[in-house]
């Protein structure tokens, strides 16, 4: 998961989309690994075919549920815009 979470930081990201259901892990257990590793924090936008609230408790926007509802993007590129970084 380490891996994971420095590969995601190298580039830098805005924003992630962050599915919940990994091959290895749990999307919510990577979002809490990005966070002890670095200061600055993209938003997370959960992006998952099934539930989105273990996303969501970690403080991901809404569910865009592989594309089907970008409420949660576009909420996450408004804070972008306003400097809520």
């Amino acid at each position: 998961m380490d891996k994971s979470a420095e590969e995601i930081l190298a580039l830098k990201p805005d924003i992630v989309l962050m599915d919940q259901g990994l091959i290895d892990f749990d999307g919510s257990d990577l979002v809490r690994c990005i966070r002890t590793m670095s200061s600055k924090q993209p938003y997370y936008v959960a992006n998952t075919g099934g539930s989105d609230r273990e996303l969501r408790n970690e403080g991901a926007f809404t569910n865009c549920d592989k594309g089907k509802n970008l409420v949660g993007v576009m909420q996450a590129i408004e804070c972008l815009k306003e400097g809520n970084v």
